[in-house]
């Protein structure tokens, strides 16, 4: 079967602590490992071969192969095994996809991968072909911080502990990475996904109330997805932070130039939302433009 929803990102948008907590319902059922990456990554090849190459872009499945393997007999449920079996050894194809999805009576099954955000228009509309009736979940953070956040997670993974050590023609390179912004640019995001789905089949939430009321966040996606939204369906690390890093503030002139970027898209959530995170987001830009404190 097909999943009946996708968390599409935003990357550093609070994705990670969605795929932990979800599964804690006994009525959600979400694969053993975050971010299939089937519709951003669509080659046929069993990962199993992917696993095995040296390329940067297959650290990912190289490092989960190589988990598994070492912690085969870790791996009690033969269910689990199985599972694992398929998504490495089995071609790449739609029908693979669905059989990743296994819930049980009256489950609700789904998959949690940032980078779905970034897929072309073609991608969302054959998504939307073989699975009309999915439901969206997509969650923004104050774009000029989530990019921020994003390069300390890149820069980290490299080896720098301090992104103000970071050369800053690097620094400046990622900053204006096409991908790097693509998860940043939620109006077009919005945009491409809203020409597919309507209204009602898209959840969009704030990385600001998941910092200031992490159940009622979780209880809102409940609903969304149409289960109890009781407080024993709250798992006990709500609260708990996933992927956390410390890094400093963004300098000024990093920050002016971010918000000369995103400016237009922060004034367009803020009329679309009008709620009192993206009023923060917009006043947080307009300080970064015309004033060297920081609200």
């Amino acid at each position: 079967m097909f999943p009946d929803f996708l968390c599409i990102g935003a990357q550093k948008a609070g994705t990670t602590w969605l795929s932990r907590n979800l599964p804690y319902h006994p009525r959600i059922w979400t694969p053993p490992i975050k971010a299939l990456r089937y519709f951003n990554e669509p080659s046929r090849t069993p990962l199993i071969f992917r696993a095995f190459s040296t390329h940067r872009r297959n650290e990912r499945w190289r490092s989960l192969a190589k988990y598994r393997l070492y912690n085969l007999r870790n791996i009690h449920e033969e269910q689990h095994l199985r599972w694992f079996l398929r998504l490495f050894f089995f071609p790449r194809t739609d029908k693979w996809y669905a059989s990743l999805f296994t819930p049980g009576p009256g489950q609700v099954a789904g998959e949690v991968t940032p980078a779905y955000a970034r897929l072309d228009e073609a991608v969302v509309a054959r998504i939307h072909s073989l699975m009309p009736g999915v439901k969206i979940i997509y969650l923004l953070r104050d774009p000029i911080e989530r990019l921020w956040s994003q390069a300390a997670m890149h820069f980290s993974n490299r080896g720098y502990d301090n992104l103000l050590n970071v050369p800053e023609m690097e620094l400046q390179a990622f900053l204006n990475r096409k991908n790097a912004n693509l998860n940043s640019q939620y109006p077009e995001v919005l945009r491409r996904w809203e020409t597919y789905f309507p209204s009602e089949q898209i959840f969009v939430g704030f990385f600001d109330k998941l910092r200031e009321d992490p159940a009622g966040y979780l209880k809102d996606i409940y609903r969304f997805l149409g289960v109890e939204a009781e407080d024993r369906y709250i798992p006990p690390q709500v609260a708990q932070k996933h992927n956390a890093r410390t890094y400093p503030p963004i300098p000024d002139h990093l920050a002016r130039m971010l918000a000369e970027r995103y400016y237009g898209d922060i004034e367009s959530l803020h009329r679309r939302f009008e709620n009192p995170y993206t009023a923060r987001w917009l006043k947080r830009a307009r300080n970064f433009l015309y004033s060297p404190s920081r609200l």
